[in-house]
Protein backbone atom coordinates (compact mmCIF):
# COMPACT_ATOMS: atom_id res chain seq x y z
CA UNK A 1 0.00 0.00 0.00
CA UNK A 2 1.38 3.73 -0.88
CA UNK A 3 0.50 4.87 2.51
CA UNK A 4 2.80 2.07 4.25
CA UNK A 5 5.72 2.64 1.45
CA UNK A 6 5.24 6.64 2.35
CA UNK A 7 5.94 5.27 6.63
CA UNK A 8 8.35 2.80 5.56
CA UNK A 9 10.54 6.01 3.17
CA UNK A 10 10.39 8.22 6.34
CA UNK A 11 11.83 5.84 8.08
CA UNK A 12 14.54 5.12 5.82
CA UNK A 13 15.51 8.54 5.18
CA UNK A 14 14.51 7.73 1.62
CA UNK A 15 13.92 11.62 0.66
CA UNK A 16 13.90 10.96 -3.01
CA UNK A 17 10.93 8.22 -2.64
CA UNK A 18 9.27 10.24 0.08
CA UNK A 19 8.83 13.27 -2.61
CA UNK A 20 7.83 10.33 -5.25
CA UNK A 21 4.71 9.29 -3.38
CA UNK A 22 3.68 12.64 -2.07
CA UNK A 23 3.86 14.04 -5.91
CA UNK A 24 1.63 10.70 -6.76
CA UNK A 25 -1.10 12.06 -4.37
CA UNK A 26 0.07 10.38 -1.27
CA UNK A 27 -1.22 12.88 1.54
CA UNK A 28 1.71 14.02 3.95
CA UNK A 29 -0.22 13.29 7.61
CA UNK A 30 -1.25 10.10 6.44
CA UNK A 31 -0.94 6.80 8.68
CA UNK A 32 1.01 3.41 7.54
CA UNK A 33 -1.14 0.19 8.52
CA UNK A 34 1.10 -0.24 11.77
CA UNK A 35 -1.17 3.26 13.14
CA UNK A 36 1.80 5.36 12.90
CA UNK A 37 2.75 8.74 10.38
CA UNK A 38 5.47 9.05 8.56
CA UNK A 39 6.46 12.43 10.08
CA UNK A 40 6.87 10.51 13.46
CA UNK A 41 8.98 7.60 11.81
CA UNK A 42 11.27 10.61 10.29
CA UNK A 43 11.23 12.40 13.36
CA UNK A 44 12.06 8.99 15.71
CA UNK A 45 14.80 8.33 12.87
CA UNK A 46 16.14 11.92 12.74
CA UNK A 47 15.94 12.64 8.68
CA UNK A 48 15.70 16.25 9.05
CA UNK A 49 15.19 16.57 5.26
CA UNK A 50 12.31 14.42 5.13
CA UNK A 51 10.97 15.61 7.92
CA UNK A 52 11.41 19.31 6.28
CA UNK A 53 9.51 17.84 3.04
CA UNK A 54 6.62 16.55 4.93
CA UNK A 55 5.74 19.53 6.80
CA UNK A 56 5.95 21.59 3.41
CA UNK A 57 3.75 18.96 2.21
CA UNK A 58 1.11 19.95 4.88
CA UNK A 59 2.19 17.33 7.65
CA UNK A 60 0.70 18.64 10.94
CA UNK A 61 4.55 19.29 13.51
CA UNK A 62 1.92 17.20 16.48
CA UNK A 63 0.71 14.78 13.89
CA UNK A 64 -2.88 14.37 13.59
CA UNK A 65 -4.37 13.24 17.24
CA UNK A 66 -3.86 9.41 17.04
CA UNK A 67 -1.14 7.52 17.77
CA UNK A 68 2.34 8.78 18.97
CA UNK A 69 3.13 12.55 17.75
CA UNK A 70 5.88 12.90 16.08
CA UNK A 71 7.57 14.69 18.40
CA UNK A 72 6.60 11.63 20.92
CA UNK A 73 8.44 9.45 18.63
CA UNK A 74 11.73 11.90 18.49
CA UNK A 75 11.94 12.18 22.71
CA UNK A 76 11.06 8.18 22.94
CA UNK A 77 13.96 6.66 20.76
CA UNK A 78 15.80 10.03 21.69
CA UNK A 79 16.57 11.42 18.80
CA UNK A 80 17.97 15.35 19.21
CA UNK A 81 18.08 16.43 15.39
CA UNK A 82 14.14 15.13 15.39
CA UNK A 83 13.22 16.92 18.27
CA UNK A 84 14.93 20.12 17.57
CA UNK A 85 13.34 20.05 14.18
CA UNK A 86 9.38 19.23 15.52
CA UNK A 87 9.68 21.95 18.25
CA UNK A 88 11.38 24.48 15.34
CA UNK A 89 8.40 23.62 13.31
CA UNK A 90 5.61 24.40 16.30
CA UNK A 91 5.20 21.03 18.28
CA UNK A 92 3.62 21.65 21.55
CA UNK A 93 6.07 20.52 23.61
CA UNK A 94 3.12 20.01 26.38
CA UNK A 95 1.41 17.29 25.03
CA UNK A 96 0.42 14.13 27.01
CA UNK A 97 1.48 10.25 26.24
CA UNK A 98 -2.20 7.58 25.99
CA UNK A 99 -3.73 10.77 27.76
CA UNK A 100 -1.79 11.01 31.19
CA UNK A 101 1.71 11.14 30.73
CA UNK A 102 3.68 14.14 29.74
CA UNK A 103 6.58 13.91 27.33
CA UNK A 104 9.08 14.92 30.58
CA UNK A 105 7.63 11.45 32.03
CA UNK A 106 8.11 9.70 29.11
CA UNK A 107 11.72 10.81 28.86
CA UNK A 108 12.33 10.15 32.72
CA UNK A 109 11.26 6.78 32.35
CA UNK A 110 13.26 6.03 29.07
CA UNK A 111 16.38 7.35 30.64
CA UNK A 112 15.94 5.38 33.86
CA UNK A 113 15.67 2.16 31.64
CA UNK A 114 18.62 2.77 29.04
CA UNK A 115 21.18 5.33 31.01
CA UNK A 116 21.39 6.98 27.81
CA UNK A 117 22.24 10.70 27.88
CA UNK A 118 20.69 11.71 24.91
CA UNK A 119 17.65 11.55 26.52
CA UNK A 120 19.06 14.43 29.45
CA UNK A 121 19.42 16.59 26.38
CA UNK A 122 15.52 16.02 25.46
CA UNK A 123 14.45 16.81 28.26
CA UNK A 124 16.65 20.34 28.34
CA UNK A 125 15.26 21.15 25.06
CA UNK A 126 11.71 20.00 26.34
CA UNK A 127 11.90 22.40 29.03
CA UNK A 128 13.40 25.38 27.17
CA UNK A 129 10.74 25.06 24.71
CA UNK A 130 8.52 25.88 27.59
CA UNK A 131 7.57 22.40 29.00
CA UNK A 132 6.57 23.06 32.56
CA UNK A 133 8.72 20.49 34.58
CA UNK A 134 6.75 20.11 37.40
CA UNK A 135 3.49 18.92 35.72
CA UNK A 136 2.05 16.24 37.68
CA UNK A 137 -0.43 12.85 35.95
CA UNK A 138 -3.34 11.73 37.43
CA UNK A 139 -1.49 10.41 40.12
CA UNK A 140 0.06 13.73 41.05
CA UNK A 141 3.65 12.08 40.01
CA UNK A 142 6.07 14.75 38.12
CA UNK A 143 8.88 13.75 36.41
CA UNK A 144 10.80 14.67 39.20
CA UNK A 145 9.07 11.87 40.90
CA UNK A 146 9.53 9.44 37.77
CA UNK A 147 13.74 10.14 38.07
CA UNK A 148 13.88 10.08 42.00
CA UNK A 149 12.15 6.65 41.66
CA UNK A 150 14.16 5.32 39.66
CA UNK A 151 17.42 6.58 41.82
CA UNK A 152 18.50 8.76 38.43
CA UNK A 153 20.86 11.53 40.25
CA UNK A 154 21.64 12.86 36.50
CA UNK A 155 18.44 13.46 35.65
CA UNK A 156 16.64 15.06 39.20
CA UNK A 157 20.00 17.23 38.90
CA UNK A 158 18.78 18.42 35.16
CA UNK A 159 15.16 19.16 36.08
CA UNK A 160 16.56 21.21 39.21
CA UNK A 161 18.42 23.26 37.05
CA UNK A 162 15.57 23.60 34.92
CA UNK A 163 13.67 25.11 37.35
CA UNK A 164 11.52 22.04 38.55
CA UNK A 165 10.05 22.70 41.92
CA UNK A 166 12.17 20.13 44.26
CA UNK A 167 8.88 19.55 46.64
CA UNK A 168 6.46 18.74 43.22
CA UNK A 169 4.79 15.70 42.65
CA UNK A 170 4.38 12.56 45.02
CA UNK A 171 4.66 8.76 44.65
CA UNK A 172 2.46 6.94 47.06
CA UNK A 173 1.95 10.01 49.47
CA UNK A 174 6.25 10.77 49.10
CA UNK A 175 7.50 14.04 47.96
CA UNK A 176 10.68 13.43 46.11
CA UNK A 177 12.99 13.80 49.42
CA UNK A 178 10.92 11.53 51.49
CA UNK A 179 10.83 8.67 48.69
CA UNK A 180 14.88 9.64 48.39
CA UNK A 181 15.61 9.00 51.87
CA UNK A 182 13.55 6.16 52.05
CA UNK A 183 15.39 4.69 49.57
CA UNK A 184 19.00 5.70 50.97
CA UNK A 185 19.18 7.83 47.58
CA UNK A 186 22.21 10.07 49.07
CA UNK A 187 23.15 11.75 46.48
CA UNK A 188 19.84 12.46 45.37
CA UNK A 189 18.67 14.28 48.71
CA UNK A 190 21.87 16.09 48.52
CA UNK A 191 20.61 17.66 45.23
CA UNK A 192 16.99 18.08 46.38
CA UNK A 193 18.51 19.46 49.78
CA UNK A 194 20.34 22.36 47.56
CA UNK A 195 17.02 23.23 45.66
CA UNK A 196 15.42 23.68 48.69
CA UNK A 197 13.15 20.74 49.65
CA UNK A 198 11.22 20.18 52.77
Amino acid sequence: MTRDALVEAAKAGDLEEVQRLLDSGVPADCYGGNGVQALTMAAAWGHVEVIDCLLANGARPDGSGRGVSPLAGACTTPNIAGVKRMLAAGAKPDQRRNGNETLLMSVAIAEAATHKADYLEVGRLLVAAGLDPDQVDADSCSALTRAVFQGRAEFVKMLLAAGANPDAGTVDGLTPMRMAEARGLVEIVELLRSAGAT
